[in-house]
């Protein structure tokens, strides 16, 4: 799976909150919900487009993961 920043906003708004992420209904959220749905991250409920069940032991593992990456330095050489 290709990460965009609107998924990786989508996943840590499910990280902290148990409300629904704001637009949900719209073309880009819902390509990225059947996204996660291939991944078993998350899973719609009862088929509804606008309420989703998330695996947060996907969740968690994945935020983790984007909050282990080291950010990079640049490191300057004199000669």
């Amino acid at each position: 799976m290709k990460n965009s920043p609107l998924k990786v906003e989508m996943l840590l708004w499910y990280y902290h909150s148990p409300k629904d992420f704001p637009n949900i209904d719209c073309d880009a959220c819902q390509a990225a919900i059947d996204d996660f749905e291939r991944l078993g991250i998350m899973k719609r409920i009862l088929n509804q487009t606008l309420s989703v069940e998330v695996n947060m032991k996907a969740v968690t593992l994945y935020v983790e993961t984007i909050c282990n990456i080291s950010l990079p330095c640049q490191i300057w050489v004199i000669q």
